[in-house]
């Protein structure tokens, strides 16, 4: 293979990874979404499930971040590579 064909393979790589983060973000957004509609729909009652579902969601939103966080460093060790080949 090709110098010139690892680097667009590389670069193709990367541009899946950025469509990833995209998807990662639409998810975010999605658990923000749910966590404010339970917020609203819980703020009178005392029951601990609202609080308990808030608390996975919140979970699931710090995880995502930690995928968007790993993905981009994937891509900038992939743009590293580039670089030095």
């Amino acid at each position: 293979m090709s110098i010139a064909e690892v680097k667009a393979q590389t670069q193709q790589a990367i541009e899946q990874s950025n469509e990833c983060i995209s998807f990662i973000e639409s998810a975010k957004t999605a658990i923000d979404n749910a966590v404010s509609a339970i917020q609203e729909a819980s703020q009178d009652t005392s029951h601990d499930k609202p609080r308990e579902a808030m608390s996975f969601w919140e979970d699931v939103r710090s995880k995502l971040d930690e995928a968007v966080q790993s993905s981009m460093a994937g891509s900038s060790a992939a743009e590293d590579y580039i670089n030095s080949i």
